[in-house]
């Protein structure tokens, strides 16, 4: 699907679907190109002689997001493999076993462009290393910026079978030009080597930014399966509700939805399934938020 470049906010304001109506299992499972599963019993009998061996789901690579590393995966990915898939975060898949000792992106608020790079490494190292011609990739806030600009990367892969964002700003987020969220890149950036500006990241996060027209001009998913989900909670916690007020104060207004850092209409790209729980920003990285009901 391609399109010319819209402005996202105006073309679609909402998700319809509530979480419920989104199911991980399926939604990773073994239906996409890259499956060989093409038995009715299910079974995988290319290049075998009868049926030996039952098809699994690709692997999936964990993109987390800005001011993050790996770790923010335990949960998720212990759920994950508790349903039987096989998970790769994108730090430790810099090298070909997949046991990098990279705490994840670097730097972790770096130039989106250049960390794009760092996710076609891991899935190369993650094809190599499994054997598989795709991956699945959940991201987690910049995490999908990353990984839509490597797909959107003349040189793309046609690695990605399904991906999965939460909470992505693809429309760019109110909060980071804030003067808050310059106090947090100075406070939780992770240094690294394609530093070109420092805090580049938030800079390409502010909507409207030279970055996000880029990214969103042309449009296109490359056939991948594209689902998205955004929060829709401001903090619980009234102390830090009147923070979030007091710094932005369009996210406390009674027309706006948001997560406490991405606005729903940021999340939500035209014809892509997009679903929404109450839930905030970084509880979106909960065990609770991938299950099914």
């Amino acid at each position: 699907m391609v399109s010319s470049h819209v402005n996202f906010a105006n073309e679609n304001e909402v998700c319809f679907n509530s979480v419920s109506d989104f199911n991980l299992s399926n939604s990773l499972g073994n239906s996409g190109i890259d499956n060989k599963c093409d038995k009715p019993d299910g079974w995988n009998d290319e290049n075998t002689q009868g049926c030996v061996s039952r098809c699994t789901p690709p692997p999936i690579l964990l993109v987390h997001g800005i001011y993050s590393s790996d770790t923010m995966w335990d949960q998720v990915e212990n759920a994950l493999q508790a349903e039987g898939f096989t998970t790769y975060r994108v730090g430790e898949s810099q090298n070909s076993q997949l046991n990098s000792n990279s705490p994840g992106l670097l730097p972790n608020n770096g130039n989106i462009v250049l960390l794009s790079e760092q996710v076609r490494n891991a899935i190369q190292n993650i094809k190599t290393y499994t054997g598989r011609n795709k991956v699945n990739v959940i991201a987690h806030s910049m995490g999908g910026l990353v990984t839509r600009w490597y797909i959107k990367d003349p040189d793309y892969m046609n690695d990605i079978d399904k991906l999965i964002t939460l909470g992505t700003p693809n429309e760019g987020a109110p909060i980071a030009q804030n003067q808050i969220a310059f106090l947090f890149g100075l406070t939780l950036g992770v240094t690294g080597s394609n530093t070109i500006v420092a805090d580049t990241a938030r800079y390409q996060m502010i909507p409207g930014s030279s970055f996000l027209q880029a990214l969103n001009n042309n449009f296109d998913t490359y056939g991948i399966e594209h689902s998205e989900i955004a929060g829709t909670s401001l903090p619980q916690n009234l102390s830090l509700f009147l923070s979030l007020c007091l710094i932005q104060p369009s996210y406390c207004s009674l027309n706006s939805v948001t997560d406490s850092i991405v606005p729903r209409y940021s999340v939500n790209i035209p014809n892509i399934n997009c679903y929404q729980r109450h839930v905030v920003h970084q509880d979106q990285l909960g065990v609770a938020y991938y299950e099914d009901n």
